[in-house]
């Protein structure tokens, strides 16, 4: 039994997963979008010139640059894919902090906070220790009551033994295979910006990517995943 976490360890692939998706949407969030199409409604024409209007204070250069902070929600697909891996039903709050700088001099540094979002992952999954034991137990057919018997059995002195080694099994497992540098390349982004309108187009070497500039000062970017579909990205200035 000791030696057979491994399977049930399966929760690590969430955990890369996440990351992988997360890494793939800002990257996929670099292609072009199709231009608009040239005919619009005059009542369209006024709000896109009430709209401009409304920004135009945010395109002066001196009011653009600052600190932007946000969030990626991943709690759904956290919920989900636990159910789907373990059957376990969770409600954990899962959030990627998100920052970006706008400098004076027209750069941008765009990062994550990698470490801390790892750090959550693992505080879910570990959290749910005694949920993920009850479906190691089921799986090799032994009931909760006979947690004692299994945890010494296993080499464990009592059923607290065997639930904190579980937990020390999973934090290695997830810590050796969440190498957080792998995709912090991927997910720090440094540029230049420009201002047009409302819109910030922010350009690397190879990325391109646009935030929309709204009427109360905060920024939107658009973050397209195929797991949890495109999610909108509000940042507001600090």
């Amino acid at each position: 039994m000791k030696n057979k976490v491994a399977k049930l360890l399966a929760v690590v692939m969430l955990a890369m997963a996440v990351l992988s998706m997360a890494a793939c949407g800002q990257q996929e969030a670099s292609g072009g979008k199709e231009a608009p199409a040239a005919e619009a409604t005059e009542e369209a024409a006024e709000e896109a010139a009430a709209e401009e209007e409304v920004t135009e204070e945010f395109a002066d250069p001196g009011a653009i640059p600052g600190t932007y902070t946000g969030q990626i929600d991943f709690s759904s697909l956290m919920t989900s894919e636990f159910g789907e891996q373990l059957g376990i039903e969770i409600n954990d709050p899962l959030f990627m902090d998100v920052s970006l700088e706008l400098k004076d001099d027209n750069t941008f540094y765009l990062k994550v906070d990698i470490d801390k979002f790892k750090a959550d992952i693992i505080s879910i999954v570990t959290g749910h220790a005694d949920d993920i034991i009850a479906v190691m137990m089921d799986q090799y057919g032994y009931s909760m009551d006979q947690l004692g018997e299994v945890a010494q059995a296993s080499g464990y002195e009592d059923e607290a033994a065997f639930k904190a080694g579980l937990i020390e099994e999973m934090e290695k497992g997830m810590n050796e295979e969440m190498d957080v540098e792998e995709y912090r390349k991927d997910l720090e982004l440094e540029g230049t910006y420009t201002v047009n309108g409302d819109q910030i187009l922010l350009q690397t070497d190879d990325t391109e990517d646009t935030a929309t500039i709204n009427a109360d000062g905060t920024l939107t970017m658009v973050i397209p995943s195929e797991d949890i579909g495109d999610t909108e990205l509000i940042l507001t200035k600090q």
